[in-house]
């Protein structure tokens, strides 16, 4: 009974989370559609897992035209096994990576301008399952707080004639 009540608890949380997403999105201006599969849109470099279960999707684009992803899915292999292999895909991919070692990763792709926030918890739909909670926003032009700054480039001197 529990279990069901937790259950029902989770799903009401993710539905009222991804209502809240695509009401501010469209407060501000944007577009935002939902659906219970990968974006159509999403790019290459946004790792999930082999097997990956989407339970959930919104897309949203801004008037700016920043485009953020939350997905929400399930992976089926545990928690433990996973974390170290879905870091160092996403590091193959291109991003910076910064992990609190219990399921808690943002990370930064400097050269596309992308962060990408990642929950990685024990699944509540089957044992010996992950629960993987992404969200990716395109067009930030900062790193978050405690990546490093890249140091400004310095222009290339003009041949002299």
């Amino acid at each position: 009974m529990m279990l069901l009540v937790g259950a029902a608890f989770a799903v009401t949380a993710v539905v009222l989370v991804f209502t809240m997403v695509g009401a501010f999105y469209l407060l501000r201006g944007g577009r935002t559609t939902f659906s219970d599969s990968l974006p159509t849109n999403l790019p290459p470099e946004i790792v999930t897992c082999d097997n990956f279960a989407v339970s959930h999707s919104a897309v949203s684009t801004t008037d700016t035209g920043a485009t953020r992803y939350d997905i929400q899915g399930e992976c089926p292999v545990n928690p433990l096994a996973m974390l170290d292999s879905y870091i160092a895909d996403l590091e193959y991919h291109g991003w910076t990576v910064h992990s609190d070692d219990s399921g808690g990763i943002v990370a930064y792709a400097y050269g596309r301008k992308e962060q990408l926030t990642a929950t990685l918890s024990e699944s509540s739909v089957n044992d010996n399952q992950t629960t993987l909670q992404l969200e990716v926003v395109t067009g930030v032009d900062q790193p978050p707080p405690d990546f490093p700054t890249p140091k400004p480039t310095p222009p290339s001197p003009t041949p002299r004639r």
